[in-house]
């Protein structure tokens, strides 16, 4: 599947859009102006940011918040260069036709 440049003005307030990093599922989200980006595979089955199994995680830190994941999930620091997202200064892309994160488990 091919893949495009992620921009910070596909985040919008509130919201969370995933990307790939290197290959890596990421999940970016703004909260109070500010972008903020964690793991996209959950601790708990390997599964993403899980509306599979209940797994809530504070994408400031990735701190789990809500079982059944035991173990918080990475957060990388996250800016922006020419309206592109970079996460640890690495451009994120977004896959291209794709409508969100899916169960890995």
């Amino acid at each position: 599947m091919s893949t495009r440049a992620a921009t910070a003005d596909e985040v919008l307030e509130g919201e969370l859009v995933g990307v790939l990093v290197d290959g890596r599922q990421i999940v970016v989200g703004r909260v109070g102006g500010r972008l903020y980006a964690i793991d996209g595979v959950c601790t708990h089955q390997y599964t993403v940011i899980c509306h599979f199994h209940g797994s809530g995680f504070n994408i400031r830190t990735g701190a789990v918040v809500s079982p059944p994941a035991s173990e918080p999930i990475a957060s990388f620091p996250v800016s922006v260069e020419g309206g592109r997202l970079l996460i640890e200064g690495i451009p994120a892309q977004v896959r291209v036709g794709h409508t969100g994160l899916r169960d890995n488990g």
